[in-house]
């Protein structure tokens, strides 16, 4: 593989490949950062929907 000598954005330690901004090791692990970002907001998300639903059993405006 090719590089460019441009750094990484992340570690700033590694040459990327050409037209990425991440190393092939940054790569793996911005993946996880991205997947757990987003498994922290389904839980948040179905914890407003918990309450919504709550709210509206209990006779009270849904907060939405």
């Amino acid at each position: 593989m090719r590089f460019t000598g441009v750094m990484c954005i992340r570690c700033s330690e590694h040459e990327v490949p050409p037209g990425r901004a991440y190393c092939v090791q940054c790569v793996f692990a911005v993946r996880a950062e991205v997947e757990e970002g987003l498994r922290q907001l389904e839980d948040y998300l179905g914890a407003w929907a918990a309450f919504d639903t709550w709210c509206l059993s209990h006779g009270r405006a849904s907060p939405a």
